[in-house]
């Protein structure tokens, strides 16, 4: 048995069977030597159907002079195929049924298709099946992508990881126009790469085991989390865009423009990568946001709601505002995977608000001006011993005690912290510390233990219960002086 290679025999170069449907078999597996079916250049395949049949690897991908119109590859062939399979035609092509072939089937291995025009993918009447690589990638490229026949079947395709991309820039479309259902069910993670989106007939699917990643194709180019509209999600993690200008994703800004939840978006996290700015006109309501940007981050929608934040703006500040308890934390996602510990604006100040719930702070906080905490309840160190802000300058607004029974380690030059309820406020800082704006308890103590100097200016420290203000250098206390319902020792 040889593999099967289209070349040029007596000045006759591939196969032309014009109008006709084109059927190329191989019984050889691969061993060592690829077996299959593959190509020499200028050994093209022109036809109007091609149906191949292999156990081993298919490798047509001479883009310049393939050209048929509709594709199906049998390398499962009852379990017998071990091959993967890759092929490329110049202009439009729809994975669909040839002789009675449909779609394209392997044994757990790799589907890569690349078409010069639209690639669409069908699936038959029986089973819908356009691709199914079991637990190998898949990767779908054309102009365009449209899963489905219009007003007909609707497609179904499986697979390890899997890639669809449409190239052209400002238009490239992948689109749902099927009268059946589409779904894209992936053992790892499914990537969309389109610069417009349109999710029509019945709503698609797209299921992923880790996640489900959505991007633009021209970088810099606004998404609007509309554009999604219309699609089910299941997976543990929704991504949507991309930090890295220089791959062929976004690097543009992101605007959330259609409110997300976890019964919408069918997933408990969702991160939000751009090298811009990203903002919101509608709320995000799922139990873990990771935020990257490159600008401003203001999400600061009354109605948001989550559990868990980690993020981060290498410009800008960074706003976030949750209608329930919030917690910074350590959260991933992406691909390539994106890591996000506490919050930060290395370059700017970072605000977050809580209208009900604590704050607390399993990871740090950090940025170059200021961290400012409000929290309907209270703000706890969830870290132990490890710092919580690093900034110039902290303000903490609190209800029910910040850093009560387990100071706030924090490092900063100022300090402004008032808590309208009961219990204390705790807070142990490394470097000279200004308190020139005061600090108010109306219901425990006040203790701050720094090492280094503290200055307090005119505005007053006033607690319902001790003050306690330990320098482990100069202690100023300015014209506002210090008022307590209980004891004020000054070490």
């Amino acid at each position: 048995l040889n593999r099967l290679t289209l070349d040029t025999v007596d000045g006759i170069s591939g196969i032309n069977a014009g109008a006709n449907d084109a059927h190329l078999i191989s019984d050889l597996q691969d061993s060592g030597p690829l077996g299959g079916i593959n190509q020499n250049a200028g050994a093209y395949i022109v036809a109007n159907g091609l149906r191949l049949d292999s156990k081993g690897s298919v490798e047509l991908n001479l883009s310049a002079g393939n050209n048929v119109a509709t594709l199906a590859a049998d390398l499962y062939l009852t379990g017998l195929g071990n091959g993967s399979f890759s092929y490329k035609d110049s202009n439009a092509l729809t994975i669909g049924t040839v002789l009675a072939q449909s779609g394209i089937k392997t044994n757990n291995r790799a589907v890569n298709v690349t078409a010069g025009a639209l690639l669409r993918v069908d699936g038959d009447a029986a089973s819908n099946v356009g691709v199914s690589a079991g637990t190998a990638s898949v990767s779908l490229q054309g102009t365009d992508i449209q899963l489905g026949a219009t007003g007909g079947n609707g497609t179904e395709i499986t697979g390890g990881s899997i890639k669809l991309r449409a190239t052209t820039a400002g238009t490239g479309t992948i689109s749902t126009p099927a009268t059946g259902a589409a779904s894209v069910v992936s053992g790892t993670n499914v990537g969309l790469e389109a610069d417009t989106y349109s999710f029509g007939g019945l709503k698609p699917t797209f299921a992923a085991t880790n996640s489900v990643f959505y991007g633009k194709v021209t970088d810099n180019s606004l998404i609007l989390t509309s554009d999604l509209d219309g699609a089910s999600h299941n997976a543990p993690t929704l991504v949507i865009g991309n930090h890295v200008a220089a791959e062929d994703d976004t690097a543009g800004a992101i605007t959330v423009d259609s409110a997300f939840a976890n019964s919408y978006a069918g997933t408990k996290t969702l991160v939000l990568l751009s090298g811009a700015g990203i903002t919101q006109i509608q709320p995000i309501t799922v139990d873990r946001l990771a935020v990257y940007a490159g600008g401003t981050v203001n999400l600061n929608d009354a109605s948001n709601s989550i559990t868990t934040l980690a993020g981060t703006t290498s410009v800008g500040n960074f706003v976030f505002k949750n209608a329930a308890a919030l917690t910074a934390c350590e959260i991933s996602g992406g691909d390539p995977l994106v890591t996000l510990t506490g919050v930060s604006a290395p370059a700017g100040s970072v605000n977050l608000k809580t209208t009900a719930g604590n704050i607390t702070l399993n990871q740090p906080v950090s940025a170059w001006n200021t961290v400012t905490l409000d929290s309907a309840g209270a703000i706890t160190d969830g870290n132990a011993a490890a710092n919580n802000v690093t900034a110039l300058g902290l303000v903490a607004l609190a209800a029910t005690g910040i850093g009560h029974g387990n100071a706030l380690e924090t490092q900063v030059s100022y300090l402004e912290a008032v808590n309208s309820g009961a219990n204390n406020i705790e807070v142990t800082n490394t470097g000279a510390l200004d308190i020139l704006s005061g600090m108010g308890n109306t219901g425990g103590n006040i203790g701050v233990d720094n090492t280094g100097g503290i200055t307090t200016g005119a505005a007053a420290i006033t607690a319902g219960g001790n003050v306690v203000l330990t320098a482990h250098s100069p202690l100023t206390i300015g014209s506002g002086g210090i008022s307590a319902g209980g004891s004020v020792p000054l070490p």
